[in-house]
């Protein structure tokens, strides 16, 4: 049995985040707008959108069905 797409984007990104030693990467959307996910950025998955919160700085709501990709093993924008 396969997931949806959007629930497995989430549970991936829960998987990442969670991921020791911790490795950054971004969430691409639909409109091809990047966010990095790095070690000062906090994540909060929910059942339509994931909230990003750094440390220092602005604050991001992303919508699930928006999410198009998430790309990892690069160095942060």
């Amino acid at each position: 049995m396969t997931e949806p797409e959007d629930f497995s984007i989430i549970n991936e990104i829960d998987r990442l985040t969670s991921r020791q030693p911790f490795v950054p990467f971004a969430i691409v959307m639909a409109s091809g707008r990047e966010y990095d996910v790095t070690s000062d950025v906090s994540v909060a998955t929910g059942t339509s959108t994931i909230s990003l919160f750094r440390l220092k700085g602005a604050s991001f709501v992303l919508h699930r069905a928006q999410i198009s990709e998430i790309v990892m093993d690069r160095e942060p924008l």
